[in-house]
């Protein structure tokens, strides 16, 4: 106990000093002219930054080599079993390996040596060439790898544009049939519908269950530093990992698309206070490139993405090729709890296995193609083509808006009773806009937060915010500018004083209530826990919004990106019915037209106007060498993109150039009352959003980012390329030119000079 007090009073002391350095880093913020028609350069870097230290961060991309990259596979052993206009596809019974031509380049792709891979056991060798290879649980948990070439026995059929194979690995039970086809620069595999099965062996005391199935593990692999390339992965914005000499890593990436399932992952059952969630994999995709501009593939996961994971692993000392893939998991490991009480039990596999239909196609590029941005450009169009995404339009504004989301008001802790808090009146919030109209700020975008009582989605809006008319006059005020007023709207998650956990909350695969720590004041806040709620009690609150006719649209937060199964006894909902239900919601919310949501996963992007609190990094893991916009860029022209709220993140001099750079609208999170008055709140994480405090770097930010993207706002990024490290030219489809330069001296390029840590743009 005496420990705990002693470590409690150092985390104490740590945050208080982080408080003073911050505060004195704000305090530091300074002014210089700035090169481009007598615009200010607003706010300094962070003073801990110097010389080079951002530019050759992870944080940046760099450049690549530009030495021809062959292929070192050949075609002995294979037989030509399929051919398009673009791709040929030869085939090795023995080991069930693939191999692919790329007929324009050349180029042949495939996974590994056949045999004696160096490195690799034959377990690995195997597994990593089979073009369909699965994982199994036994009956104690432990895992083991089947692969066609070691453990299987393979039938093929041949047809029109591919094969079938029919797969059975006797010594598991497991059966399936994966169909592989050729069309364009497109190779597909799917698990044809109803031919998993898994049986039970005569007298088999392991209880083999499935785990994964993975098409083509290694395609594309590289044996450490080879080559010259990258993996691409969705982590946030998007980042690549290089290929490089083997290494020794505490862990490698893998992350659940569309984010992890709170129902059967570990971080829902509470005891992690601190914990930082993991960057979204918002796209279900991932790419290998081998030599920049040259050969790549962009995988792109068709079906099944919900129970899908995308695993890049780097060059490991004990395993020295980088590969990546995508797991389609039929069943995970979870905290088993044996007496109700949280963390006391053990890990074990899902007892029932995950109803999907695994689909992937991998599309085959080089040239410009083969690059991250060509990637992007191409996934882009794959989305126009199907419809998830949608252009923007001639009609919409030039004008780059600024994201300003309010806070209303809330409940504050007291000493007997707790009270409700006014933060900022509907009267306050419009003489916020007009002083933003005064500076010349006049499309903003307002999401008014905390506006109902008790700030449950869908109760009554609180009275002591002002009138029915002045909330009007607020509207109207805001459209006359040519910005709107959004209502946030969060049916899903709630703290203790909003959910009664016997009949609303959702419950995790061990029967306990789905909950996690709050992360960064799990100690200071005022409520410490986060609840989830059942999809059926989120759905009551989405109708109990929309009747209430609160005379503003929604902006849509939790439900946009947070997917998760729920074990209730006698109410389950598995992942795939999640997905379902909660696109029903979305279709609701948005039958007058698209919403604007926080962070939507790509299944919510159809009905996707405006994206708040877009990552701006990747999470900067040790072995990711360059931050890259994938996201922005795919996104670019279809959809407004806003960055998280630059006074809760970072307002420095490269977070705004850094916004110009991927084509994203700056963000603030304000109140019309001293920040001061939020301690003790239900809103107490806003440590600093008093309103005059930020009103003048409000301005500057708008003012610096603005004038690079009022040219290009509304249209699609076509180029994104390093030209120096810290030096990177952005192109745009109307044939607009953005350099940006991160160094601390001039740059040049294409006759263009730029200022250190500035911009410069050609129309």
């Amino acid at each position: 106990m005496r420990c705990n007090k002693c470590m409690m009073k150092v985390a104490a002391l740590i945050l208080v000093l982080t408080l003073l350095l911050t505060a004195t880093a704000s305090a530091s913020v300074s002014l210089a002219d700035g090169p481009i028609g007598g615009l200010q350069a607003p706010l300094s870097g962070n003073p801990l930054q110097s010389g080079m230290l951002e530019a050759n961060s992870n944080r940046q991309i760099h450049p690549y080599g530009d030495e021809p990259v062959e292929s070192r596979f050949d075609l002995n052993g294979f037989e030509k079993v399929a051919e398009s206009d673009e791709l040929e596809l030869w085939l090795n019974r023995q080991f069930g390996a693939l191999r692919i031509v790329n007929k324009d380049s050349g180029y042949v792709w495939g996974s590994l040596p056949l045999e004696e891979a160096e490195g690799l056991n034959s377990t690995w060798n195997c597994y990593g060439n089979s073009l369909v290879a699965i994982e199994c649980f036994d009956s104690s948990g432990g895992e083991s790898r089947l692969s066609i070439g070691k453990d299987g026995s393979a039938v093929y059929e041949m047809t029109e544009n591919g094969l079938v194979c029919s797969l059975s690995f006797e010594s598991v039970g497991v059966e399936l049939d994966v169909a592989v086809e050729l069309d364009g620069n497109r190779l597909g595999f799917k698990v044809v519908e109803g031919s998993l099965k898994e049986k039970l062996l005569e007298n088999d005391k392991k209880g083999y269950m499935l785990k994964s199935v993975t098409f083509m593990p290694f395609l594309g692999s590289s044996y450490g530093a080879d080559i010259d390339g990258y993996m691409l992965i969705p982590d946030g914005t998007g980042a690549l990992i290089r290929f490089l000499e083997p290494a020794n890593y505490v862990s490698t990436y893998a992350a659940r698309i569309y984010g992890p399932d709170a129902g059967v992952e570990n971080y829902s059952y509470g005891g992690y206070a601190y914990i930082k969630e993991e960057n979204q994999a918002f796209m279900p995709i991932y790419g290998i490139v081998h030599g920049a501009g040259q050969n790549g593939f962009l995988a792109v996961v068709e079906s099944g993405a919900e129970y899908a994971s995308i695993i890049a692993t780097p060059a490991l000392t004990n395993n020295p090729y980088n590969w990546a893939a995508a797991r389609f998991e039929y069943r995970q490991k979870y905290m088993m709890n044996i007496n109700r009480k949280e963390g006391s039990g053990a890990l074990m596999p899902q007892p029932d296995m995950n109803q999907l239909e695994p689909e992937i196609s991998f599309y085959f590029t080089e040239g410009e193609e083969a690059n991250y941005d060509g990637m992007a450009v191409m996934y882009r169009d794959l989305l126009l083509e199907s419809g998830e995404l949608t252009k923007l339009g001639d009609d919409a504004s030039s004008t780059m808006p600024m994201l300003l989301e309010v806070l209303g008001a809330d409940k504050k802790k007291g000493f007997l009773f707790n009270t409700t808090s006014t933060f900022t009146s509907f009267s306050d919030a419009s003489e916020i806009v007009s002083s933003l109209n005064g500076d010349g700020i006049e499309n903003l975008l307002m999401v008014y937060r905390c506006y109902a009582k008790n700030n449950e989605a869908g109760k009554k809006m609180l009275g002591q915010l002002g009138s029915s008319e002045e909330f009007a006059q607020l509207r109207s005020l805001l459209e006359n500018g040519g910005g709107e007023l959004k209502l946030y709207l969060n049916p899903l998650t709630a703290n203790e004083d909003q959910i009664t956990q016997r009949t609303e909350a959702a419950n995790n695969l061990s029967s306990m209530v789905i909950k996690w720590l709050n992360s960064l004041n799990a100690y200071g806040a005022m409520y410490d826990t986060t609840y989830v709620y059942r999809l059926s009690r989120a759905e009551r609150a989405v109708d109990s919004a929309l009747s209430r006719n609160y005379g503003a649209d929604f902006a849509l937060d939790q439900l946009s990106f947070r997917l998760y199964s729920d074990f209730t006894s006698g109410k389950e909902v598995t992942r795939t019915e999640s997905l379902g239900l909660a696109e029903g919601l979305v279709e609701t919310l948005s039958s007058e037209g698209k919403l604007a949501m926080y962070k939507p996963n790509q299944y919510f992007w159809s009905h996707t106007d405006q994206f708040l609190s877009a990552p701006t990094v990747s999470s900067q893991l040790l072995y990711e060498s360059d931050t890259v916009p994938f996201l922005q860029i795919v996104l670019s022209g279809c959809v407004e993109v806003f960055a998280e709220p630059l006074n809760m993140t970072s307002c420095s001099r490269e977070k705004l150039l850094r916004l110009v750079e991927y084509g994203m609208a700056p963000s603030f999170a304000v109140v019309g009352c001293d920040s001061v008055e939020l301690v003790n709140t239900a809103q107490s994480e806003y440590s600093s959003a008093g309103f005059e405090g930020w009103h003048d770097k409000i301005s500057e930010a708008y003012e610096t980012v603005s004038s690079a993207l009022n040219g290009v706002w509304g249209h699609g990024i076509t180029e994104h390329r390093c030209l120096d490290s810290g030096f990177v030219r952005v192109s745009y489809d109307n044939g607009a030119r953005i350099y940006v330069n991160y160094t601390d001296k001039v740059q040049t390029a294409d006759g263009v000079s730029v200022e250190p840590c500035w911009f410069a743009i050609v129309k």
